[in-house]
């Protein structure tokens, strides 16, 4: 007779997946530190607006979520996964393509207003004359039909930088299947998380676990538990649809169609066990749900800044009263602080899903991982264990420290966009 044993298959070890793991945390912690800077910047022009019985700048806008809002986007997210898993089912490959369209509209934008509207500021500010620069910073009126909003007050520098980011948004669409478009993916994916991160925040540690328990489970339902359901991972068949396809036509010819991949991933190209056309991935909502806890661990210590130059600015025996809080608390000061021990949990957790998977680890007959179910408890972890451990637990989850830090006036500036710009903005 003959004994057939069957062993799991060995280790998929690639340097793609070191690399996936620094982009993603790179990515992450660039986003939620930049995005923390202009929420608190956004968040004393605001109050400062109030106080003068003014309307807060319009590029300050954003919102802060709440326990309700923060439930009402599982359910958004749990409808819209289930929608697209039904239309894929049906056969609606479609949607993948119009996944594409949105994500090219959403990450043009970003990227003009995060990144080339800055760089081509400072540029302008240090090579070109002054004229010209008055000339790119003079205010313009685009009239658009009322349905979009009639009418948009902006800048030459600001039209060139738009200009600039739909060329590379078109070129991506374009070239998408190239072996090369995986980089401007990646541009594009980031900054699109960095918009989100600036646009979205946590008031308290309270609504971010309500907001990352609720996404963890969903995570782990829509991948482990689905199929008991679905008789498929809900959340695997459509991170993966799209892909090539092969088939039989009438007259008995073979046709091939090339597919659409998901564009909403950070790629980066397998070296040794995939081949051509294989990737270490990962889904930007993993990096954004989570940074959205960077973000916040980041705004408790320029929170804590705050309240060190309060302490000064109150006299001696104030700053000596905080002195110890002031050390612990400062700017880059005693660390680890809450921000950089976040992060490492980020980096932790993501290390514990990719090798998850490099091991092949299966529940439930699926071997894809849910990178949340690892990244959730090390970022919301690090935060409760520190807060604990400094005693500021309650006011942490409360989100008492933020909201002091308004009134302290500091505006945790970055130091991210070119001088001139950045006068052009305050002078109108």
């Amino acid at each position: 007779s003959t004994t057939i044993r069957l062993e799991p298959p060995p280790p998929s070890l690639d340097p793609s997946s070191l690399v996936i793991l620094l982009l993603g945390t790179a990515t992450a912690a660039a986003a939620a530190h930049f995005g923390a800077a202009h929420q608190a910047r956004a968040a004393v022009r605001a109050a400062a607006a109030a106080a003068r019985g003014a309307a807060p700048p319009a590029e300050d806008a954003g919102f802060a979520l709440d326990a309700q809002t923060a439930l009402g986007f599982l359910v958004m997210a749990t409808l819209f996964l289930l929608g697209l898993y039904a239309l894929l089912a049906l056969g609606f490959d479609v949607v993948v393509l119009l996944l594409v369209w949105l994500f090219v509209l959403a990450s043009v934008p970003a990227l003009a207003t995060l990144v080339l509207t800055p760089s081509i500021a400072f540029a302008a500010g240090c090579s070109l004359p002054r004229a010209l620069v008055d000339a790119l910073l003079r205010p313009l009126t685009v009239r658009l039909p009322a349905s979009l909003g009639g009418r948009v007050d902006t800048c030459a520098l600001e039209l060139c930088a738009l200009a600039l980011a739909a060329a590379v948004g078109v070129l991506w669409y374009v070239e998408r299947r190239a072996p090369w478009a995986w980089v401007l993916q990646d541009v594009l994916g980031a900054t699109l998380c960095c918009s989100f991160l600036r646009t979205l925040s946590l008031p308290s540690l309270r609504v971010g676990a309500v907001l990352e328990g609720a996404m963890f489970c969903y995570d782990i339902f829509m991948v482990f538990v689905s199929p008991a359901i679905f008789h498929a991972s809900v959340m695997m068949t459509v991170a993966t649809a799209g892909a090539p396809k092969a088939s039989i036509g009438a007259a008995g010819v073979c046709e091939r169609s090339e597919g659409e991949k998901m564009p909403m991933l950070l790629l980066v190209p397998r070296l040794l066990d995939g081949g051509a056309g294989r990737y270490a991935m990962l889904g930007l909502g993993d990096v954004v749900l989570p940074g959205l806890l960077l973000a916040f661990a980041r705004r408790l210590d320029l929170a804590a800044a705050a309240q060190a130059v309060r302490e000064k600015a109150a006299g001696p025996e104030v700053a000596e009263r905080g002195a110890a809080s002031a050390a612990r608390f400062g700017r880059r000061r005693a660390p680890p602080s809450y921000f950089a021990l976040t992060v490492g949990g980020y980096a932790v957790g993501l290390g514990l899903a990719l090798a998850a998977n490099a091991f092949h680890v299966t529940v439930n007959g699926v071997e894809g991982q849910p990178a949340l179910l690892y990244l959730v408890p090390c970022t919301l972890g690090a935060i409760v264990a520190h807060a604990a451990r400094r005693g500021e637990l309650g006011a942490v989850w409360a989100g008492t420290p933020l909201a002091d830090a308004v009134s302290a006036g500091f505006d945790g500036d970055d130091g991210s966009e070119g001088a001139e710009y950045e006068e052009h903005k305050m002078l109108n």
